[in-house]
């Protein structure tokens, strides 16, 4: 059964990276590396695009740290968005810890830090001045405004000192409790998905990190879409013109990008997610599909320059699609690749798409539009195990079968001629093979397609706009 939405990976307390598919642990020793090496204290930024693994990594190494001693804390921004004020969520991981006195440390940081929590006064205010004066002139208001205003000057100056105060004795419980903690340090303290906050959440979150943590033997780890991240920097201002980037420098002393899992390593962890296996079961093709659909979608992905959400999402759209078709012929399970091609021409080859859906170009020029939309990588023959070349002529005879079929599924004309040598096909060809195309034409020509290539294509733009999150 094939999962369309993405499950956790279990993370085995022992070996946190036994599942890992993606070759991560590579890059958890770097991250290792930056955190325990600085025992005085920093912010560090993973950074990754959205849908890459980051959660999945960050618990792994969250793990791996645990393993070898390190405190190490997760807390997740994006699912506790709801409170007032992060630093009660920050705190609250703090007691997951195993210190000398945990509870009553964390009590007392509550305690020190309390008078930061006071809403502003201002506001306040106001309201207790409108409700008091509902009705009355707006000038009394004002000038009962004005003369709370000299008081409230006053009261915001001896709060800004007792501010202070606070977050020095919250400093100095923190830095004591840290080093009630072992003798491995620093103590990290990893926070997740801040870019998917609300824009003044993932602020404040990033606000009271640098102000009230910034502690000898803290390291805060921020797993973050950058550009995601720089966009709410942007929505809280208000403003386009703002340098996110540069602004976000001011909380993050260092920045570690994830690298991206490479496509082939990504694909197969998606054909197998999607049980791309249970489509060839009693196929000829069982023992080489898994490589020949890889090779080709890897040179789509190349070639197109696409991100890893591009590609799992062209993926989940073909196996949506292949879903909805009732097709038991086990050959049928041969045209997978014919409808990856044609989900990927519609998603980057857009002017193709129409050129093939319109129906009012010539078999010649369909073919040879559909050509260039190839990558020149797929058609190496140089090794003999090599077979996308040959998978993908096949694929491609078959939508050229399906387009010169009318609306009933039957040929309105043929594609190939009989001559003394065999067949031969009636349009040219630049980069497959002929003899490959020939070959899939004595397969396919004289069996039924099963479905038009209208209910195919309103198929695949059924599935258009899902979205998987």
């Amino acid at each position: 059964m094939y999962q369309i939405r993405t499950t956790d990976i279990e993370i085995p307390v022992g070996d946190p990276f036994r599942n890992c598919k993606l070759g991560r642990q590579q890059y958890a020793e770097v991250l290792k590396t930056l955190t325990i090496g600085n025992n005085n204290g920093c912010v560090i930024s993973l950074n990754g695009a959205w849908g890459t693994g980051k959660t999945t990594f960050i618990q792994m190494f969250k793990q791996m740290m645990n393993n070898e001693g390190y405190p190490t804390l997760y807390f997740n921004a994006w699912e506790t968005d709801y409170i007032s004020d992060p630093i009660i969520g920050l705190i609250g991981e703090l007691k997951k810890l195993e210190g000398k006195g945990t509870k009553s440390r964390v009590k007392d940081m509550a305690q020190k830090i309390g008078p930061i929590l006071v809403k502003r006064a201002i506001p306040e205010f106001l309201k207790h001045v409108l409700k008091k004066h509902a009705g009355e002139e707006c000038a009394d208001i004002l000038k009962e405004v004005a003369k709370g205003g000299a008081e409230l000057f006053e009261a915001e100056i001896e709060n800004y000192e007792n501010q202070k105060k606070s977050i020095e004795g919250f400093k100095k419980v923190l830095g004591e409790y840290v080093s009630t903690l072992g003798e491995k340090a620093p103590l990290i303290f990893i926070v997740d998905e801040l870019d998917r906050c609300n824009p003044h959440y993932a602020v404040m979150v990033l606000e009271r990190i640098k102000h009230l943590f910034s502690i000898p033997q803290i390291v805060f780890v921020l797993a973050i879409d950058k550009e995601q991240l720089c966009n709410s920097i942007k929505g809280y201002y208000g403003s386009d013109r703002i340098d996110a980037a540069e602004y976000l420098r001011r909380f993050i002393d260092i920045e570690y990008t994830l690298p991206s899992p490479d496509y082939r390593s990504f694909i197969k962890v998606e054909l197998e997610r999607l049980d791309f296996q249970a489509l060839f079961k009693g196929s000829q093709k069982m023992n080489t599909w898994e490589e020949t659909i890889t090779s080709i979608l890897v040179s789509f992905a190349e070639k197109s320059h696409l991100s890893l959400r591009q590609v799992q999402k062209m993926m989940n759209q073909v196996r949506l699609t292949y879903s909805t078709i009732d097709v038991n012929n086990e050959n049928y399970t041969n045209r997978v690749i014919a409808l990856f091609l044609l989900v990927y021409i519609r998603s980057f080859h857009s002017e193709v798409y129409d050129l093939i859906t319109k129906k009012e170009a010539t078999l010649q020029e369909v073919a040879s539009q559909i050509e260039r939309c190839l990558p020149l990588s797929l058609f190496n023959k140089e090794a003999e195990s090599n077979r996308a070349p040959k998978s993908l002529a096949h694929a491609f005879t078959v939508i050229l079968l399906m387009y010169s079929n009318d609306e009933n599924g039957y040929p309105k004309y043929s594609l190939f001629e009989k001559n003394e040598e065999g067949l031969k096909i009636k349009f040219s060809v630049e980069r497959f093979h002929e003899d490959d195309i020939v070959e899939a034409l004595k397969v396919y020509a004289g069996m039924p397609i099963y479905i038009t290539l209208d209910s195919l294509i309103s198929k695949v733009e059924l599935y258009d706009n899902v979205r998987v999150n």
